[in-house]
């Protein structure tokens, strides 16, 4: 009896580990299990959400591309209107501008404008202007020392038009074989008149000989022309007076 006793609690022993054995493996297992299941949902969620952000993003990259081609499109279109524009205002400035000779006297009265001539006083010259001039048959001439830096003559000046204009002139030195320069000017060079009214006006002209120059004085029209004379660093001067305008 006492070794069925023993091996009947052995036995239940042994059942009762067994048991305990299975509920801890099916503890673990359950464990496992609701850890898997945990781990597949918090992935699936996380795919999820990452599948959303990457469809927001997808999404805003097309509106950002959507607006950019929309604005490509605007500065396009502007660029064209500007163009047309532009275009436009080429052809009207090359179609009302004044262009050559008129276009100089356009420059010119603007310039008498601004120099404060009065608007009346040009609309009097522009009509009264004419294509036949009315000149004094009469001419005055004069002889001029053209002055250079090596000269010594120092008061070279002479008047013309009843002594109401004054004249002087400069010229560059003329050279000898040597280079050596010489007191009188070069003809061949460009000289420099000044035209002096008794109103005090002076007016500056530079060319190369002979030259002409037209001054406008009390009403009157003084057209001079200046050649080299015959004699050595001297120039003629000729003057005609004429209507003005």
């Amino acid at each position: 009896m006492a070794l069925l006793s023993v091996a009947a609690r052995r036995r239940r022993r042994q059942v009762r580990q067994f048991f305990w054995t299975l509920a801890k493996v099916v503890a673990a297992a359950a464990v496992l299990g609701f850890t898997a299941f945990s781990a597949f949902e918090v992935g699936t969620a996380r795919n999820a959400a990452e599948r959303r952000l990457l469809e927001q993003e997808a999404e805003q990259r097309e509106a950002r591309m959507q607006e950019l081609a929309e604005a490509e499109a605007t500065a396009v279109e502007r660029a064209r209107r500007l163009a047309a524009a532009l275009a436009r205002l080429e052809r009207q400035y090359a179609e009302n501008v004044p262009q050559g000779v008129l276009e100089n006297l356009v420059t010119l009265l603007a310039e008498r404008l601004q120099a404060g001539v009065p608007a009346e006083r040009l609309e009097f010259v522009v009509a009264r202007a004419s294509i036949e001039r009315v000149c004094k048959s009469q001419i005055e001439s004069r002889r001029l020392e053209i002055r250079t830096p090596v000269g010594t003559d120092v008061d070279n000046r002479t008047s013309l038009a009843g002594e109401r204009i004054t004249v002087s002139g400069e010229g560059q030195p003329a050279r000898d074989e040597a280079g050596v320069a010489q007191a009188w000017f070069d003809p061949a060079k460009p000289v420099v008149l000044r035209f002096l009214t008794i109103d005090g006006d002076v007016e500056r002209v530079e060319n190369q000989l002979p030259l002409t120059h037209a001054l406008v004085f009390d009403d009157k029209e003084y057209r001079f022309l200046a050649a080299p004379a015959d004699r050595r660093g001297f120039v003629d001067l000729a003057v005609q007076e004429c209507d003005y305008p």
